[in-house]
């Protein structure tokens, strides 16, 4: 390969990730704050008192991360056909490859492991979506990673004092609203009103 034909790919990869980032900017705001408003309504508004096991829990927590899941994808959808670029573009694929692994993990344990607590659910789910993000710092903007950075270290200060194999709703929902509640809106009023400024 020639030095032009080299230039011609590191040119090409430096305008890929530009436009990614842009992407990144433009879809994780609204879906983070559509994220953190439905999960302080359902740690505030659903009747948790009913409720027996961590089991059960656990399955209202899967269906809030369904609906986030849909929203992403029906924005990511809208934002393909107004362009009228490919939906599974590079940089798409590329988001996926780096996300998903973290995210199954926590997934995974989730579904087939129901002896652990509420509050253990809770913590690994942190810890698994903050690498996530974090796994996105070579092509999304730098505040999803710092994102994941306070899901990582707030994870592991509640570590501290997780009781084993205990089982309080109050305390999980706590953790929950703490981090995909209050986190996802300062970082979805942050991507709207600062960085979509600078793009």
């Amino acid at each position: 390969m020639s030095d032009k034909d080299r230039a011609e790919e590191n040119l090409a990869i430096i305008r890929s990730m530009m436009e990614r980032a842009t992407v990144y900017r433009m879809i994780s705001g609204p879906t983070a704050l559509f994220g953190g408003v439905l999960t302080l309504l359902v740690v505030f508004l659903f009747p948790w008192a009913e409720f027996e096991a961590p089991r059960d829990w656990k399955w209202v927590w899967f269906g809030v991360a369904i609906l986030v899941l849909v929203m992403n994808t029906v924005l990511v959808i809208l934002k393909s056909t107004r362009e009228k670029t490919t939906l599974f573009s590079p940089g798409l694929k590329m988001g996926l490859k780096a996300i998903v692994p973290a995210l199954l993990i926590g997934f995974v344990i989730g579904i087939i492991q129901n002896d652990l607590s509420s509050e253990e659910l809770a913590w690994i789910w942190m810890l698994c979506y903050g690498a996530a993000l974090c796994a996105t710092s070579s092509f999304a903007p730098r505040s999803m990673w710092w994102l994941g950075v306070f899901f990582i270290v707030t994870g592991l200060y509640f570590f501290r004092d997780i009781p084993s194999g205990g089982y309080s709703i109050v305390r999980a929902n706590m953790m929950m609203s703490q981090t995909f509640g209050g986190y996802h809106l300062v970082y979805g009023f942050y991507v709207l009103l600062v960085e979509k400024k600078r793009s």
